[in-house]
C-alpha cells in the first residue's frame, strides 16, 4: 500500500457505525496476551472468541487474523500501557512484551485500514464488570483473566460506539 492509498483510506475510513457487520478486536497486551474477537450483525453479537496466547501467539494472531478481517469494518482496542514509577517493578519481559504487541497491533490496524484505539484498564474495568460478563455468556472460564479483560475491552469499544450491551 502506497502512502497516498493509505492516507485516501485514512480519509475514507472516517467514523464507525453499527451498519450490518462489525469486528471489534481486543487486546490485553503483556506477557500473557488476551485477544477477543467479536462480531456483530445488524448490532447484535452474532459471534465471539477470547482466549490467551504468549506475545509470540498474539503477534502471530494479529498477522494472520487481521489481513483476513481487510475490507470489513473493524476496530481494535488495545488496553493502554502507561509508563510509571511502578513500571520498574514489573518483569523486564512483561513490559517490553506489552509496549511490542501495542506497536504490532497499531501498525496491522493501520496498514489493513482498520480503526485502532487504546482504552485505559480503568475504563474498562470500570464499565463492564464479571457480573456483566457472566451474565451476558461472554464469560471465559479457566483463563489467567487476560482473555476477559481483552473481552472487557471489546465490550467497552462497542459502547462507545453505540452498542447497548444487555445489561442496559
Amino acid at each position: 500500500m502506497s502512502v497516498h492509498e493509505y492516507q485516501d483510506l485514512e480519509q475514507q475510513r472516517g467514523d464507525l457505525d453499527l451498519g450490518d457487520r462489525l469486528n471489534v478486536v481486543g487486546v490485553d497486551p503483556g506477557g500473557t496476551t488476551g485477544i477477543a474477537l467479536f462480531t456483530l450483525v445488524s448490532g447484535i453479537v452474532a459471534d465471539w472468541e477470547a482466549f490467551e496466547v504468549t506475545p509470540d501467539g498474539a503477534a502471530n494472531w494479529l498477522g494472520h487474523s487481521l489481513p483476513k478481517l481487510r475490507g470489513e469494518r473493524t476496530t481494535v482496542a488495545v488496553e493502554r500501557f502507561v509508563i510509571t514509577t511502578s513500571t520498574g517493578r514489573m518483569g523486564r519481559t512483561d513490559r517490553y512484551d506489552a509496549i511490542e504487541l501495542i506497536g504490532i497491533a497499531r501498525h496491522f490496524s493501520r496498514w489493513y485500514g482498520h480503526d485502532f484505539t487504546l482504552q485505559s484498564p480503568g475504563d474498562a474495568n470500570g464499565a463492564v464488570s464479571n457480573k456483566h460478563l457472566r451474565d451476558a455468556g461472554w464469560w471465559t472460564a479457566g483463563t489467567k483473566g487476560h482473555a476477559i479483560d481483552a473481552t472487557r475491552h471489546v465490550v467497552l469499544r462497542m459502547m462507545n460506539l453505540g452498542f447497548a450491551p444487555p445489561w442496559v
